[in-house]
């Protein structure tokens, strides 16, 4: 098996890795042909910090003849600043949860923690360069805020840039990190897959063994990957790290790590089975487990134990008997807000509890998710359908809605409907369709589309 070395010194096995989901069949209406693409970029250089003000939103266009075309992106408005000229986007709107190139094979759960990890809202342009498809070379390149080419189209395959500040790509079959001034970090990795960097870290997959490695920004190995440096695929997953600390299996099960390795809390052995790794990660300093929520020294939310904690459990972090207060399925974590959606273990219906465990909007939807921008999207017991409540729980956007792509950001959401009259695009916080490329639409995306409100007032 043929094996490369990097600039780094790391030999990783190496194997293609497999492709990104397709693009959702969904577009906004346009009529004409391919928009020219933005001149001056060559000249032009990466955005700025002060480009990522003012959110940008992907919304698809259709052909004269109705079809399906081509990506560009809208303001708040629903006017369009980039006009459609991409075949693809690496972050499309809707509830996926796809980061680009380099995550995969992983499960979807951990597609979610990298976007939120990424700060990520699916659709949403809000930082300094976006990854899209030359209609044209059918190749990936970076975009800036004026839809000019930051990093030439040259890759077969890219992701979505984090935090970092690095990108995931796939070129002449190899997988490479680039910097935002395109640079490549670490030359051409053997590698099967690549997850995005997070909290200072990536992980790396053996395409033999299938087993993960993990490099620090130096591309150096990095925790237990840098204990032994002929050995470094150690982990079975990737340790997913959110405010700090990261999750993997201590010697004696559970344990929260930092990035250096150093072990931050433990959970006992008995915590070993039956975990999900989503509802183990923490978001404003508490995370979820088994029904129930800790904070970063394992102590149990006030009020979130109505039954006796189980002692076989250890006396720093406490489980379940026989009922938790919150159904143990969930993923929930508290927004910033401090309000976090939970369902009650009794009534299998949800609400939002507050950092003290008290309901703050009683149990009464069938789904509860986080909130942003003031609003939360829930799904209606009577209808089965979404809308969105603010945090004093009532309704400003009635049940209407078959799909979210939750939160709000930047003024908008993406909503789809299934009725006589179907709708797909973005809303604003009243309810109306600003960029609307349902089947039925009837107005461009960049006037919105007013035939259908969803407010309160309707």
């Amino acid at each position: 098996m043929r094996r490369t070395e990097t600039s780094r010194g790391l030999t990783l096995t190496r194997r293609q890795m497999i492709g990104v989901a397709g693009a959702l069949a969904a577009t906004c209406l346009f009529s004409g042909t391919r928009a020219a693409r933005a001149e001056g970029a060559d000249e032009k250089p990466a955005g700025s910090p002060s480009d990522s003000e003012g959110a940008l939103f992907a919304a698809r266009a259709r052909d004269d003849s109705g079809n399906p075309n081509l990506w560009g992106f809208i303001d708040a408005t629903g006017a369009w600043v980039i006009e459609p000229q991409f075949e693809d986007v690496a972050s499309e709107p809707g509830p996926s949860y796809d980061v680009g190139a380099g995550v995969s094979p992983l499960e979807t759960v951990y597609d979610a923690l990298y976007t939120e990890c990424m700060g990520l809202t699916p659709g949403v342009f809000d930082g300094r360069l976006a990854a899209v498809k030359d209609e044209e070379s059918g190749l990936w390149g970076y975009i800036d805020r004026t839809g000019a080419w930051a990093i030439e189209p040259t890759y077969e395959k890219a992701g979505t840039f984090s935090p970092d500040g690095f990108a995931v790509v796939v070129s002449d079959g190899d997988i490479h990190f680039i910097r935002e001034d395109g640079s490549d970090a670490f030359g051409a990795l053997a590698a099967r897959s690549a997850t995005p960097f997070c909290g200072g870290v990536a992980f790396v997959q053996d395409g033999g063994t299938e087993q993960w490695a993990c490099i620090d920004v130096d591309g150096e190995w990095a925790l237990e990957s840098g204990e032994d440096k002929a050995h470094p695929y150690v982990y079975d997953a990737p340790v997913f790290f959110s405010e700090g600390v990261g999750l993997t299996r201590g010697s004696d099960g559970l344990a929260y790590v930092d990035n250096t390795g150093a072990v931050q809390l433990d959970f006992p052995a008995r915590a070993r089975d039956g975990y999900s790794t989503r509802m183990c990660v923490f978001h404003q300093g508490y995370m979820f487990y088994m029904g129930f929520f800790y904070d970063k020294t394992g102590k149990l939310v006030k009020g979130s134990a109505r039954v006796e904690h189980n002692s076989e459990l250890g006396d720093s972090v406490h489980g379940t008997v026989d009922a938790p207060p919150f159904e143990r399925e969930d993923a929930p974590y508290f927004a910033s807000n401090g309000l976090a959606g939970v369902k009650d273990y009794d009534l299998t219906l949800a609400g939002y509890i507050d950092e003290t465990g008290e309901w703050a909007i009683r149990p009464q939807f069938l789904e509860a998710e986080p909130f942003g921008e003031g609003l939360a999207a829930v799904r209606d017991w009577a209808t089965d359908e979404y809308g969105f409540i603010n945090e004093a729980g009532e309704w400003v956007i009635t049940p209407r809605l078959s799909v979210v792509g939750w939160p709000f950001k930047g003024g908008l959401v993406y909503g789809e409907t299934l009725s006589e009259t179907d709708h797909s695009g973005w809303i604003d916080q009243t309810g109306s369709w600003v960029c609307d490329w349902g089947s039925d639409a009837e107005a461009s995306g960049s006037e919105g589309s007013e035939d259908e409100e969803m407010s309160e007032n309707d």
